[in-house]
């Protein structure tokens, strides 16, 4: 017996050319790729099939109406006899969502414990988009609280933040997060994060000079007139080689705290106390001047786009 194909096929007739009389012809054309169950989310007592793509999610519709105000009014509109179903349930084809996209929000849904810890970045950008098309309201809340957290506009949080490397994060450090992450608060209107994400946008990928006191040639902080040293106009360059180099995996110590810096060995202590001190005094002005870097109104008037 021969072997069968290995991919199913159905015969069509081609309608043209015509055929020459007593020579039978054909095409054959593959049949379109049947969908595939989640390996994941197909859950032995849901009521309703939700496809993506060519994956199908089984899933309960009393989760779906609690989380979203889309599926709730669409499971109050009663569906026609000869609506289509999978093992008895109503199938939803979910246009231009993709599937991995629903795998990552359904994981989120039924398991809300993944959001204790840090959160990936393809979580909050799913929270993000699919928490807004579908209006769930409580996960699109929580993506924004994340970004919010991690990225304030409050001074001392942002201070608390630098200062303490090991403080638990919302959002998992990724390569090229701070890109992502500005994208999207820009996309979703959180606007009060823009200003220390695209920070941290230029302390990697840009340079900025703001301290023009730390250069060569300024001498009007250091050296002081009571220099112990002697040679700390020269020994300035240091704390401008500090600040510019920066450490791995972040080119600019832009706003980092004078303490962070570790800068106190580089001139005599007259002089590194008259640094420290002008470099806090920077440090409020730069602070207040950083959300018009980018075209935001001032601190005080920068609102979010969203409540």
């Amino acid at each position: 017996m021969a072997d069968e194909p290995s991919q199913s096929v159905e015969c069509k007739p081609e309608p043209e050319p015509e055929p020459a009389v007593g020579v039978p012809q054909s095409t054959c054309v593959p049949k379109a790729p049947e969908p595939l169950r989640s390996e994941t989310v197909w859950m032995p007592y849901g009521d309703i099939v939700l496809q993506a793509e060519l994956t199908q999610f089984r899933v309960n519709r009393d989760i779906l109406a609690l989380q979203s105000s889309v599926f709730r009014d669409m499971f109050l509109v009663p569906q026609p006899a000869d609506a289509p179903t999978v093992d008895g349930c109503p199938l939803v084809h979910l246009a231009d969502d993709k599937a991995n996209e629903w795998e990552l929000l359904l994981d989120l849904l039924y398991d809300p414990y993944i959001s204790e810890t840090e959160l990936t970045l393809s979580s909050i950008e799913v929270m993000l988009s699919l928490g807004r098309k579908y209006d769930m309201a409580k996960l699109w809340k929580h993506a924004v609280f994340c970004i919010r957290c991690d990225f304030p506009k409050d001074k001392s949080k942002f201070d608390m933040i630098q200062s303490n490397v090991d403080m638990p994060k919302n959002i998992s450090n990724e390569a090229g997060s701070e890109v992502v992450l500005l994208n999207l608060a820009d996309t979703h209107g959180i606007r009060t994060s823009i200003p220390t994400l695209a920070l941290e946008c230029l302390k990697k990928y840009s340079m900025l000079k703001h301290y023009v006191w730390l250069e060569l040639d300024n001498e009007s902080v250091i050296p002081v007139d009571d220099c112990s040293a002697g040679d700390c106009d020269a020994d300035r360059g240091k704390i401008h080689r500090a600040v510019m180099r920066g450490r791995p995996g972040e080119r600019y110590l832009l706003l980092e705290t004078w303490d962070q810096l570790n800068c106190n060995n580089f001139v005599c202590p007259p002089c590194a106390d008259a640094a420290e001190e002008r470099w806090k005094a920077d440090r409020v002005v730069v602070w207040g001047n950083l959300p018009g870097w980018f075209g935001l109104p001032k601190w005080k008037e920068l609102k979010d786009d969203v409540q």
